[in-house]
């Protein structure tokens, strides 16, 4: 099992603390990888850099409260139709914003 240290981006930023105040919840929507390399800017990503088409699926999420507090999400990628060698070099989060349109989260 691999483990990733995520960012949230500059819009889900702006966006969960929208919903934060609103006393709305964030819906997460999907998740997708990819095996391109991020630029240093990661909180600035639009999508994934090299997107590769396998199956994604998204947990739940868990808030962890301590100091500070972080929220965890389980991501699970199958290999279950690839047909040749994948590296998984990246992951991307898709949430909802208030009007329902997908916005790229962490």
């Amino acid at each position: 099992m691999a483990s990733f240290l995520s960012t949230m981006t500059e819009v889900g930023t702006k966006r969960i603390t929208k919903f934060l105040v609103s006393g709305q919840e964030l819906l997460l929507s999907r998740a997708a990888a990819g095996s391109g390399v991020i630029g240093e800017d990661q909180n600035k990503i639009t999508g994934l850099a090299h997107p590769i088409d396998v199956e994604v699926s998204l947990g739940e999420k868990n808030f962890i409260e301590s100091d500070p507090s972080y929220m965890l999400i389980s991501v699970s990628i199958s290999n279950k139709n690839l047909k040749e060698k994948q590296y998984i070099r990246e992951i991307i989060l898709y949430a909802l914003d208030e009007k329902g349109n997908e916005f790229p989260f962490a």
